[in-house]
């Protein structure tokens, strides 16, 4: 005795070759449901997750939410002017909010303490081009100018970012982006001698600034965790870090 092959016409092999791709389809349908579902939960919890940390010598409490909106960065090579990037962590506290509004350029100064790297002409006009291309605007006072010259000055003093002026300028972050965003338009830009004369006297004379302001950017304070919001000038947001002294 054999079994005689079941034989099929050609309208129910297309049938039952339809019936098991519409399985398999709902198959994949399911898992990638259920795959865009657990992405999903994952995203919200860590959205809404609140991170605390201690009083900071300063007296201001941070306070922040983390979100996945940027990329995480080192905060070491975060700065920006219209820089940079990260897990953003929002500040909520109104101790803080309070500070931030109290806190002015004036308020930040301290006793000068020099550059303590020698730097080429060619380079303080780089810096001047920078500052033209960062705060150069007419309307834009002279205290935000040199607020961000002396950011710069900082950075090359701090050493984290290059151990020139010129590569302090040019650095690049980390992740791929320029630690002062319109450096490659430096070659084409003409600055002002407003923005000459602040960095020759800055230079010169000495940066005014605690050495803990390394950062600035616009429109609103760094969000990165760790991040220390110090005074606003003109729209223009300048912070410091944990690690900064």
């Amino acid at each position: 005795m054999y079994r005689r092959n079941k034989r099929y016409t050609y309208k129910q092999l297309r049938l039952r070759k339809a019936v098991s791709t519409l399985a398999w389809l709902l198959v994949l349908t399911v898992y990638m449901t259920s795959t865009i579902y657990g992405i999903a939960s994952f995203t919200a919890n860590a959205i809404n997750c609140n991170v605390y940390t201690d009083h900071s010598t300063s007296g201001v409490e941070r306070r922040a939410t983390v979100t996945l909106a940027e990329p995480l960065k080192s905060s070491e090579s975060e700065v920006y002017s219209v820089v940079v990037t990260d897990i953003g962590c929002y500040t909520e506290e109104p101790e803080v909010m309070q500070y931030q509004l109290n806190t002015t350029y004036s308020d930040c100064i301290t006793s000068k303490h020099p550059v303590l790297i020698e730097c080429a002409d060619w380079e303080l006009e780089e810096l001047a081009r920078l500052a033209f291309l960062e705060a150069g605007s007419d309307w834009i006072s002279d205290d935000c100018i040199r607020a961000v010259i002396e950011v710069a000055f900082n950075q090359l003093n701090y050493g984290a970012w290059g151990d020139t002026l010129h590569e302090v300028i040019f650095s690049v972050n980390s992740d791929g982006t320029r630690n002062y965003s319109p450096a490659l338009d430096i070659p084409y830009t003409e600055p002002t001698e407003r923005c000459r004369e602040i960095v020759k006297d800055v230079y010169e004379n000495g940066i005014a600034l605690p050495s803990r302001v390394m950062f600035f950017r616009a429109y609103y304070y760094h969000q990165w965790l760790g991040a220390v919001p110090e005074f606003e000038i003109d729209g223009v947001y300048f912070s410091s870090s944990w690690w900064c002294e």
